[in-house]
This record gives C-alpha cells, sequence and structure tokens, in this order.
C-alpha cells in the first residue's frame, strides 16, 4: 500500500498533506515524502444544464464554494425546453425548476451569468480563469424582476427559446421560471439600440435598471477545479441537409421544436398543431439518424440516443391525438 493524502478541510488553510508512510510499495516510486501542495477549494462549473446544476449542488453540499459560468441569461440549459423526460414521461419542467432554484439560491453557489470563459491559465489546484461578462442592458444589481418591462415592450419577433416557433419581446427572459429571474436586452432587435427610439422598457422600469450605455467587461476568477458541463448544440440539419426541406417546408421541424410544441409552456400551450396552419396533423412522420451514420453529411456513428426519444416523441403524439397515424423512418432500431 502506498502513502495515503489526507485533504485538510479548513478552508482558510487547504493543503494536500502526506500522511505518515505504511509499510508497503509505494505506486509512486521509492518516495519517502510527499511536497505540500497549496489547493483553492473553490470549482469552477461551465455551463448551467442539468449536469452542471447537479455538479453544483453535489459540490456545493460537500462545502465547496462554486462558481457557475453559463453564456445565457439563465440557467436550466436544453432540459428547460423539454416537454416530458423518458422514460416516466415526468413534466420537464416540474423535475428542473426546483434544482435550479435551489442551485440560484444555494448559499455556497455563485452564478456568473452571460457570461463566457475567454481564457484559462494554470493547473490543478490553482486556476486563474478570465471570464468575459456580456452586455445585458439591465442592471442586475437594481433589477427586481417585476417583468413590467417584458409586458411594456412593443417590439414582438421569433423566440429562440421557442425554436423560432413562437414570439418574444426584445427584452426578455428565458421562461417564466428563469433563474435568475433577470430580464436581458437583444440589442439586435431593441428599438432604441438600433434606431434610437422607443426607450419604453427605461420609461417603465420602476428602479431605473435599464442602462443603454452598458459595456462589455471582463473579470478574473481563482479556482481549484474546473468542470466542464456545456452540453450541446442542435446539429445544423437545415443547411447541410437541405434534401428534408427544413427551413422551406413550414410543417418540417426537429425534435427539439417538437418538444415545445407539446410543452404547456409553449408557442401553442401543449396543443398538438402544425406550424403552418394550426391544425392538429392526423400523420405524423419521424426521421431518425439525422446527421449520424454518415460520414458525408456529419457523424459515421450512431448516435445512441434518437431511437429511444423517437419512441419518446411518437407516445407523447398519440397521446395527444389517439386517432393519429405515426409513420417512423430508421436505419436500424437501437433501443432497449
Amino acid at each position: 500500500m502506498g502513502d495515503v493524502l489526507n485533504l485538510n478541510n479548513n478552508e482558510s488553510a487547504d493543503v494536500a498533506i502526506a500522511a505518515e508512510p505504511v509499510i508497503g510499495p509505494c505506486v509512486f516510486g521509492d518516495l519517502e515524502e510527499f511536497e505540500s501542495v497549496p489547493l483553492d477549494r473553490r470549482v469552477m462549473v461551465i455551463g448551467g444544464g442539468i449536469c452542471g446544476i447537479t455538479a453544483a449542488i453535489d459540490l456545493g453540499n460537500a462545502g465547496y464554494q462554486v462558481v457557475m459560468v453559463d453564456r445565457l441569461p439563465s440557467i436550466g440549459g436544453r432540459m428547460l425546453q423539454l416537454s416530458e423526460t423518458f422514460p416516466t414521461l415526468d413534466c420537464a419542467q416540474c423535475t428542473l425548476t426546483p434544482r435550479t432554484v435551489e442551485t440560484g439560491q444555494h448559499p455556497k453557489v455563485t452564478l456568473k451569468m452571460n457570461c463566457e470563459v475567454e481564457k484559462l491559465d494554470g493547473e490543478p489546484g490553482d486556476f486563474k480563469v478570465l471570464i468575459r461578462q456580456k452586455i445585458t442592458y439591465v442592471d442586475w444589481n437594481k433589477c427586481t424582476g417585476c417583468g413590467t418591462c417584458v409586458q411594456k415592450c412593443p417590439t414582438k419577433s421569433v423566440a429562440m427559446f421557442e425554436r423560432d416557433a413562437g414570439r418574444m419581446t426584445a427584452i426578455y427572459t428565458l421562461s417564466p421560471q428563469a433563474v435568475p429571474n433577470k430580464p436581458v436586452i437583444d440589442a439586435d432587435r431593441c428599438r432604441y439600440l438600433t434606431k434610437g427610439k422607443c426607450g419604453v422598457c427605461a420609461k417603465v422600469c420602476p428602479v431605473e435598471a435599464i442602462d443603454y450605455e452598458q459595456k462589455e467587461s471582463f473579470f478574473e476568477v481563482n479556482v481549484g477545479a474546473i468542470i466542464v458541463a456545456t452540453g450541446f448544440d442542435i446539429y445544423d440539419w437545415k443547411n447541410k441537409m437541405p434534401e428534408l426541406g427544413g427551413g422551406k417546408i413550414a410543417d418540417v421541424i426537429d425534435g427539439l421544436t417538437f418538444e415545445r410544441y407539446l410543452s404547456a409552456s409553449g408557442p401553442s400551450a401543449g396543443a398538438m398543431v402544425r406550424p403552418s396552419d394550426g391544425v392538429e396533423p392526423k400523420e405524423i412522420v419521424f426521421i431518425q439518424c439525422v446527421g449520424s451514420r454518415n460520414p458525408e453529411y456529419h457523424k459515421s456513428y450512431c448516435s445512441r440516443v434518437c431511437c429511444m426519444y423517437t419512441a419518446k416523441h411518437a407516445r407523447l403524439y398519440k397521446h395527444k391525438v389517439h386517432d393519429g397515424q405515426v409513420y417512423i423512418f430508421y436505419i436500424d432500431i437501437r433501443s432497449t
């Protein structure tokens, strides 16, 4: 048996200390003693999805200080966009919201939203991370999250959170259950920032939190360890597989957009409707392996998720449209 490392849990003087040597061969060679290494007990979690949330809560409960960084204005990630989760078909937001609230209120967790990691230096136990704070045009220190600005904003455009299936205002929160529940302004859609007109949100804000002159900023954080939980982005199937009709045929959508239509908080309030005319579809086709098992388009290997994902979608569709007909196009069914 080799020497045993004990971690001192005193936050004010945390070092890795070699214990007294015990009899037996050392796996590290013939070492008489270890050198003490200072450790920073703060941990950075990059990504605020369900994986990052779980890591942050577990670390916080274990006594570690956690800094969570996410590029979006609120935590929750892709799971917030799901309607129900496999295999129990539980409401995704009912499952996730208690976890996001717990993360936001945890005394050991600090949220750095609308931020991106720009540079990383150091080594395990002592990392220096440069973070870019993106512009929100809202002073979150003043904002109370009352939502008046969102309600009064006259500018409506397609909603990114709804996968372009719904509408959103130029000042917005990602979802009604957003944590933190603080809005941001989309500079490309805001009339004041693009044309110098409007300014309604600044006029109605009771605490004067709107700041059109806000600038991008940078700050550094020292941490001892980093967990990368950055999640995923949707495959660009509309451009890479145009033969499917994505972007040209309104009723050809991806799985995440389908989830938003099924969700009670989605653009159709959970009703199963066609995007083109709002009519309930009596027939639906699911196409599997889009972007996988074909190196000509993207990846040569199986995604390992789309078979069961499609099975879930087929069940949810039949729950909504009892007399509907489902067709599934596949290469192989790889499900258990």
